[in-house]
């Protein structure tokens, strides 16, 4: 399940590592942590003798009358290296006999299971607060980022907690999606908070968003649309520990 998590999560944007400590709380498995369901069950999806893909959840038993079952499967985590062990995963707990109801409390946002399921109307997706993100360090995190289109453009951030941020930011990224961030005096071509540019770098919250929201200015026509290309990323941003 390590190995799995680890190379699963390694591009996940908002995915945090996991240390020795983290994994014995979440398989320690008290009996006080299971509310009136089973002992956690695991199963480990295998390509070629390999860890790929790994599944854990509870069962809660309920009344099985001659009509239907009533039991509840509750899915702590399913992870996956590939599109078909992700499904065969998802296939495997469906599938799980005398059970009525799966739940599945932290799951990305799309989630990729609503394109699997014949009939997604059966899904009811609720979204709750997860992943929160707030920038320390303007442009340190602007420069440790990867962008997936290069850009030349001027940002004015306003950061009223933190002075520091608060300022004109120059953000030049090359070909490769590395970026050269330096502070200037110049007209911007965008301005915003950093509570708005910290919802846009991982990439799920676009700034095209955010701009039609009113929660992005654009003084350069243009710069807003190239701007959300550049930030925006294939990956939905996601994490699995709660925090």
């Amino acid at each position: 399940m390590e190995r799995v998590y680890d190379r699963v999560t390694a591009h996940c944007p908002g995915a945090m590592s996991r240390d020795r400590e983290r994994w014995d709380l979440l398989l320690g498995d008290l009996p006080e942590q299971r509310a009136g369901a089973s002992e956690t069950q695991v199963v480990v999806a295998e390509v070629d003798g390999e860890p790929a893909g790994y599944a854990s959840y509870r069962i809660v038993q309920g009344a099985t009358p001659h009509s239907s079952p009533e039991g509840e499967l509750k899915l702590t985590e399913l992870l996956a290296d590939a599109p078909e062990v992700h499904a065969a995963l998802w296939r495997h707990v469906l599938d799980t006999s005398l059970v009525r109801r799966l739940t599945a409390r932290i799951r990305p946002h799309p989630d990729p299971l609503l394109l699997l399921l014949a009939d997604p109307r059966h899904a009811r997706a609720a979204l709750l607060d997860s992943l929160w993100l707030r920038l320390v360090d303007v442009p340190r995190a602007l420069a440790e980022r990867t962008f997936s289109a290069p850009i030349a453009v001027t940002l004015r951030v306003h950061d009223a907690f933190l002075p520091a941020n608060d300022g004109t930011w120059r953000v030049e990224v090359d070909d490769l999606g590395a970026a050269t961030v330096t502070p200037t005096d110049t007209t911007p071509d965008l301005e915003l908070s950093a509570a708005d540019l910290a919802a846009a770098h991982l990439g799920g919250t676009t700034l095209a968003s955010l701009g039609a929201a009113g929660r992005v200015v654009e003084h350069s026509p243009g710069a807003l649309v190239s701007a959300s290309r550049a930030w925006a990323w294939h990956e939905a941003p996601y994490t699995v520990d709660v925090f």
